[in-house]
């Protein structure tokens, strides 16, 4: 019996080319895109129906309230909120004590809607911050918005009974602007950064300029927002009201030189937004507000030969 031996012949080894490295980086690119951006549209639908569901429960709660206290709505005071702001009917802010008052804004919690009608008050998921509330002076009317993130950037949504006979669009006053919010506009209640703070300048009189330095700034009217970094100057005739977007409110004196060093947040949680607020007086004289939306909070003013007055809590 003849043998036969079979000779096994082994193929090279071939390693992978540079084209098909390429291409296997390139489709675990795409696969690892399409799944962060189906990610984040998830994380987006979530954060905003959450947010719509905490507006139907809070509206569902201050209706609650309203049939307790013979047919009105909360009403914020310095006593049980610490962001109060009163507005007139164009939407530019008011004396709180002016009779002509035509509806006040502050934020909606525990210490206003108290947990008999809701157990906790929820906050926003996205940024932390309280919901919007704003209420007619004659505890008639109310409105809550919150922050929508769509397609093409950020928008209001709001619940209240506007519809049933109130004469303005809205009450509530964009953070940024003199603005009303609307339900499905761009004009926001609070930011959805939660790191940005802003200022609205306004009961504005003589020449006030707004710039970096004194070389660059240009006057403004009533209605100017500040940020960060801006300095506000008035003349020998000018004043204004500065209205920071946390509640504080700063007066202006004539011939004062004030830059906005810091206008920001360190945190938001379900107590209130920790805000870190640091003005430096250059020259003159102002007076301040605060709303101290958390017991953490700070507003600071830098000076070192003129006179600074703040009050609050």
């Amino acid at each position: 019996m003849e043998l036969f031996k079979i000779k096994k012949t082994l193929m090279p080894r071939r390693g992978f080319s540079l084209v098909e490295l390429l291409v296997v980086v390139t489709i675990v690119g795409i696969l690892g895109a399409v799944s962060f951006v189906a990610i984040q549209r998830t994380k987006t639908r979530s954060m905003n129906e959450r947010m719509l569901d905490d507006l139907v429960a809070i509206a569902n709660s201050l209706e609650d309230y309203r049939q307790d206290h013979q047919g009105s709505f909360p009403i914020p005071t310095t006593a049980n909120n610490q962001n109060v702001l009163c507005f007139y009917a164009d939407a530019t802010y008011a004396d709180c004590e002016d009779a002509d008052v035509s509806f006040i804004q502050g934020m909606i919690d525990n210490n206003l809607l108290t947990k008999r009608y809701l157990r906790e008050v929820p906050t926003d998921p996205r940024t932390g911050s309280r919901y919007v509330y704003g209420v007619s002076q004659d505890g008639k009317f109310y409105q809550v918005a919150g922050l929508y993130e769509a397609s093409a950037g950020f928008e209001a949504r709001t619940v209240g009974n506007l519809a049933k006979g109130f004469e303005l669009p809205s009450l509530i006053r964009a953070y940024d602007g003199p603005n009303f919010v609307v339900d499905g506009e761009t004009n926001l209640p609070y930011p959805a950064d939660r790191l940005a703070l802003t200022g609205t300048l306004d009961n504005k009189s003589g020449d006030v300029k707004v710039g970096t330095t004194q070389a660059n700034a240009v006057s403004v009217n009533n209605g100017k927002v500040v940020h960060q970094g801006d300095t506000i100057f008035t003349g020998a005739d000018g004043s204004a009201d500065l209205y920071l977007s946390d509640g504080s409110t700063v007066h202006i004196d004539p011939l004062t030189e004030m830059e906005l060093k810091s206008l920001a947040t360190d945190k938001n949680d379900s107590q209130g937004t920790v805000t870190k607020i640091l003005l430096k007086l250059n020259l003159g004289k102002i007076w301040s507000k605060v709303a101290r939306l958390a017991s953490a909070s700070e507003f600071r003013v830098e000076t070192s030969s003129s006179i600074a007055g703040v009050r609050g809590t």
